[in-house]
């Protein structure tokens, strides 16, 4: 069976009652299936990376006008993600589109209780000798769009996390352990459940350590800050670029427990992640481009308008880049 659509797709195709094209999608490329191939006309967009970043951002058609006017004038508020090595249509082919995402989210909008629940591992203290704690969350939670509970029970520490001491002498817990207990307290109505730690942590093999480990069909994960700016001596001045480093990882990691995949058309806090350390992710902007902004919305349905006023409260501080973006947005 032969059809056309006038819907953006080019890896899997989907059917859209009475598709109706938004003003900039006039030039969206038809897709053609024979026997379950489909075979895209890229002469119209493979070369304009704008055109393929409206074909991953989905249609808007169906969306308020306050979703539409959130994502206005891509080319004007997002920058393109610089690659001399592989052509756009190839970063299109590798970014995950608004509409592979629908097909493959956990969870639908209405199935949660629309909380994302934070649990502390050993002894609040430690933890707040790393990262200013209230704040990390308070980002964390206007970033995703979803209320954050601490839990206020934390996970005290014992035989049940296999210590064991690191190849550089510090004191190391059982990512599995501790990940197989945050699972064990998650609720399955929650967003996600994360479990944070203060301690250094070491997977079941091939790594001395790491910094976070997750599993994402049960939307679970825990995160150190141990290796954080590792070897430097830990003072109050230190705090803030760790925290701000942490809480860019947190937000980034809790967008993918909600299904978000990599972007690799617009520069992203989604962006594939080629940093060294742990901290290089502050070479990632806390933002999301139009096409991740849109999977956004769809997941937690807030408004992005209110979204960037609620970042633009706490962002300031840590992140002026981005606060400057958001007053100009």
């Amino acid at each position: 069976v032969r059809s056309r659509i006038c819907f953006v797709r080019c890896h899997r195709f989907s059917y859209m009652s009475s598709p109706v094209p938004q003003p900039d999608e006039t030039e969206a490329m038809h897709l053609s299936s024979s026997d379950g191939v489909i075979e895209p006309c890229l002469a119209a967009v493979s070369e304009d990376p704008w055109k393929l970043v409206r074909v991953a951002m989905g249609s808007l058609a169906a969306e308020p006008w306050r979703v539409k006017q959130a994502l206005l004038c891509p080319s004007e508020a997002f920058t393109l993600l610089p690659s001399a090595q592989i052509s756009p249509y190839e970063s299109f082919q590798k970014t995950q589109s608004f509409d592979l995402f629908r097909q493959s989210a956990p969870f639908f909008p209405c199935e949660t209780n629309r909380t994302v629940d934070v649990i502390i591992i050993g002894p609040l203290e430690r933890l707040e000798e790393k990262v200013h704690v209230q704040k990390v969350c308070a980002h964390l939670e206007a970033f995703v769009g979803f209320r954050l509970v601490v839990r206020s029970q934390h996970l005290a520490l014992g035989k049940w996390t296999q210590p064991r001491t690191g190849v550089d002498g510090n004191e190391q817990l059982a990512a599995q352990a501790l990940l197989a207990e945050v699972q064990n307290l998650a609720s399955p109505r929650s967003v996600c459940t994360v479990g944070l730690t203060a301690w250094d942590i070491y997977p079941p093999r091939m790594y001395d350590f790491v910094t976070g480990i997750s599993n994402i069909a049960q939307r679970c994960a825990v995160y150190s800050t141990a290796r954080y700016f590792y070897g430097k001596p830990t003072s109050r001045a230190s705090i803030e670029p760790t925290s701000a480093a942490f809480v860019a990882a947190l937000c980034r990691e809790c967008c993918k427990l909600c299904g978000i995949g990599e972007c690799c058309l617009l520069r992203c806090l989604m962006n594939p992640f080629k940093g060294a350390l742990p901290e290089h992710i502050r070479e990632h902007p806390l933002n999301l481009c139009c096409i991740c902004l849109h999977k956004l919305q769809w997941i937690t349905q807030s408004d992005l308008l209110d979204r960037y006023a609620r970042l633009l409260g706490v962002t300031s501080e840590w992140f002026v880049d981005e606060a400057l973006w958001l007053t100009d947005r």
